[in-house]
């Protein structure tokens, strides 16, 4: 078998795969209190279903109305196109944004202050507009990690959260913006260049999300 029929092959297994109990090109719910629906191709595999996870439950089919409940949307695209992507990428615009409906509006505060209570972390910077935490850890593998968290703040309040890692052994990179808009608490993964800009990151995200929506 040549390696172009191999590939092929390959590919249509990991297609079947993270396609599975999907539509024929959609995944669809509700998010919250909106219902919305998305092209299968945003997914590595389906949503989180309440009762339900992408690990589990492998016959389980949402309602072919869009009832069914999702409790964690996670959708790899790209920052600047919003075309579905790969996944993120150390290098590129490729991110994967996850949205979870938030209970209330303090999830980032509650993130922030547990840092006080983890001793790994110290805290090098201190003002009004933002704290900053450092971690220089070993992890099981024996590679050395070298993280920043960083807390920004308005009034007291904490209005994003940009963890930012780098394995000094493999040299990658890699940052997750944490912030709270339109109902949902939100995480962007992906590179630094992409994620340094945080009012472009909550523009796309709030835009990415409301193209999803189904409106009657």
């Amino acid at each position: 078998m040549n390696n172009k029929k191999m590939f092929l092959i390959s590919l249509f297994a990991i297609s079947a795969l993270t396609a599975l109990n999907a539509s024929a090109k959609t995944y669809c719910g509700i998010l919250g209190d909106q219902k919305i629906e998305l092209d299968s191709k945003y997914f590595a595999m389906k949503p989180d279903y309440e009762g339900y996870s992408p690990w589990e439950a492998n016959d389980f089919e949402p309602n072919a109305d869009c009832s069914s409940k999702i409790i964690l949307l996670s959708a790899r695209t790209n920052i600047d196109t919003g075309e579905p992507s790969r996944g993120a990428s150390e290098k590129g615009s490729n991110i994967v944004i996850f949205y979870e409906p938030a209970k209330d509006n303090l999830f980032l505060n509650r993130y922030a202050n547990s840092f006080e209570r983890q001793k790994e972390f110290k805290l090098i910077n201190n003002s009004a507009k933002k704290a900053v935490y450092e971690d220089i850890s070993t992890n099981s593998f024996n590679m050395r990690n070298v993280a920043r968290k960083t807390v920004y703040l308005d009034n007291g309040q904490v209005t994003e959260i940009f963890e930012c890692g780098f394995n000094t052994t493999t040299k990658i990179n890699s940052c997750t913006l944490f912030f709270y808009s339109e109902k949902y608490n939100v995480k962007i993964y992906g590179n630094y260049n992409s994620l340094k800009n945080f009012v472009k990151a909550r523009n796309f995200s709030v835009e990415f999300i409301n193209k999803a929506r189904i409106i009657k």
